[in-house]
């Protein structure tokens, strides 16, 4: 028999219309925080589901989404800095929906709390910003009825998720520099341990097994530059560089410079990383340009069509275009 919103104000020991309220989203500022928080709880307790015809005359009316992050991601990953937020936002505003931001305390509260502001109205679905995902989170996630899209690393197919292809763009990098004639080649990274680095680490000790390998991770530029100048010292050094983040990449550049090495003639430094970063880096220096913009817009774009009622497409990957990084002509030498 199904819950009743009677019921569930009997055990909190409220009136109907209060519990109603904060089901719904209407406020109307007389609930108290921890009043709301025991009607969603016992919610929850009871296994209460909105009435299917109420459901279906509430749906996607309140025109929103929300970009859901965690509170430890927001501190060791850029999730509120970068582009891909941009991308989410102009997107659905172009189709009239607004785009809400909240942080979840943890990665294991992120389902909760996305089915929480569905059920009560807030959002009619989400974008959440994935860094390190698990088994349970998919599960979880998996089990919302509603639109949802991840941005991040997600292998299950049963969710649709929107991310760079991070085997494929080591393995680009790899092949871009092999056909340049470099087969001594080095790769440095940060030490961010997150899904999208083991799978560039991974790809890359594939890539290269049936060559000489430098591998290293630096945790600043200063380290970074210290590294490669130890290759470079080395007899038998790497012709050939590939570095991940702004830091290892000015910092592999500094290294270059002070051995007196010339980009593009004595060595290739081939940089994955965000396209915006691109004016940080010297002339000569190869770049897989990271669009996050793109990938927001992608995300939007999928979610949008969730919406409509199309099958999920599972995990959509975006391939980074490779490009020199030039000199600018406006700049007097």
């Amino acid at each position: 028999m199904a819950v009743t919103q009677s019921q569930i104000a009997r055990a909190v020991g409220v009136s109907q219309t209060i519990v109603s309220d904060v089901l719904h989203g209407r406020l109307r500022g007389r609930v108290r925080p921890d009043t709301r928080q025991r009607i969603l709880s016992t919610a929850r307790e009871l296994g209460y589901r909105p009435n299917a015809l109420a459901q279906a005359l509430r749906m996607r009316q309140s025109r929103q989404i929300v970009y859901l992050a965690t509170l430890d991601e927001t501190k060791e990953f850029p999730a509120l800095r970068e582009s891909d937020l941009a991308g989410v936002a102009k997107t659905l505003r172009e189709e009239g929906y607004r785009l809400l931001i909240e942080i979840a305390k943890a990665t294991d509260m992120e389902a909760s709390v996305l089915s929480e502001m569905i059920a009560t109205g807030i959002c009619d679905g989400g974008v959440l910003r994935v860094y390190r995902g698990s088994d349970q989170l998919w599960d979880d996630l998996s089990q919302i009825p509603e639109p949802i899209v991840l941005i991040g690393q997600c292998p299950r197919t049963d969710l649709t998720s929107v991310a760079h292809d991070a085997p494929g763009l080591i393995r680009g990098a790899i092949d871009h520099l092999q056909s340049l004639g470099h087969e001594q080649i080095g790769l440095i990274i940060a030490p961010v341990h997150d899904v999208y680095h083991k799978l560039i680490i991974d790809s890359w000790r594939e890539g290269m097994q049936d060559s000489k390998r430098w591998f290293a991770e630096a945790s600043h530029r200063l380290d970074s530059a210290h590294i490669v100048s130890g290759w470079l010292a080395d007899g038998c050094r790497p012709t050939a560089i590939v570095a991940l983040s702004p830091a290892c990449v000015l910092g592999a550049t500094s290294a270059i410079r002070e051995t007196g090495l010339v980009l593009g003639r004595d060595i290739d430094l081939h940089a994955v990383d965000d396209l915006a970063t691109r004016w940080y880096y010297q002339p000569g220096t190869w770049l897989s340009g990271l669009d996050m913009d793109a990938v927001g817009v992608c995300a939007a774009q999928a979610l949008l069509a969730l919406f409509d009622g199309k099958p999920k497409p599972g995990p959509i990957r975006l391939m980074p275009k490779i490009s020199l990084i030039e000199a600018d002509p406006s700049v007097a030498g």
